[in-house]
């Protein structure tokens, strides 16, 4: 379908716009033509698409994200570590992945699970024996099948090692302290990535740090993750291990 010069301007506005914001409500007069006007609708998600992003409608909000492959605005290594520089090498941004999978794996689930997550939400000491549960789950299956970590793609002995060196927490006068030298540190710094993209909430509470995962958290999964075969083989992997937790 071949589209007017006005249309194509319109179109490129709105996905710099949603490229510059990432995440907008549907409802600004700015977005109108885009639900209004077929070819401009057609002609974002086609600049969108060539761009190696896609553009997630939901009845709130519109996500731009970025294609698992091949895109234009992925976010190089390099690129993060200038961003939050307290990721110092591979081995660690590895590491924070598991870590917000084992995250995402709790909050994820049927309706009730989900209701009890955003009411409850998941404190940082739960989603630590979480992660010590699924890392000491892993040494164990990976001493029976070696060839496992070459099968999942999951550097495990790198990684629990990594993690079990450290400490839970430093203790500060009865409460957590953020040090790079403990595991409460590394899941708030994983914690702070979902935060700057509005998915998750962090609220103090006595001593007690509680992550409330957002409705946009739930598009996102709904929409996004579900869909991505990586993310299915991890939670499969994650909640095979849950279920045969819960069966002891």
């Amino acid at each position: 379908m071949p589209f007017t010069a006005e249309q194509l301007h319109k179109s490129a506005s709105i996905y710099f716009y949603l490229l510059r914001h990432k995440m907008v409500d549907r409802n600004q007069d700015f977005l109108a033509p885009y639900f209004s006007e077929q070819e401009i609708h057609e002609a974002t998600n086609i600049i969108a698409k060539q761009s190696g992003t896609m553009i997630l409608e939901t009845p709130t909000k519109l996500h731009l994200v970025v294609e698992p492959e091949g895109s234009v605005y992925a976010s190089s290594f390099t690129q993060l570590k200038d961003k939050h520089s307290r990721i110092k090498n591979r081995d660690e941004l590895d590491l924070l992945h598991i870590l917000l999978m084992v995250l995402l794996c709790e909050m994820d689930g049927d309706l009730l699970i989900r209701n009890e997550q955003e009411i409850s939400g998941v404190t940082i000491h739960k989603w630590i024996d979480l992660v010590d549960q699924t890392m000491a789950r892993w040494d164990q299956e990976l001493q029976k099948q070696p060839e496992i970590e070459a099968e999942w793609g999951i550097a495990i002995v790198q990684i629990k090692d990594m993690w079990f060196a450290k400490q839970p927490y430093e203790d500060g006068g009865g409460k957590p302290v953020a040090s790079t030298k403990t595991k409460y540190s590394y899941c708030t710094l994983a914690a702070n990535l979902l935060v700057e993209e509005r998915l998750l909430r962090i609220v103090e509470d006595d001593d007690q740090t509680i992550l409330l995962p957002t409705d946009d958290l739930y598009d996102r999964l709904d929409l996004l993750y579900h869909d991505h075969d990586r993310f299915k083989q991890l939670k499969s992997i994650i909640d095979a291990g849950r279920n045969q937790d819960a069966s002891h």
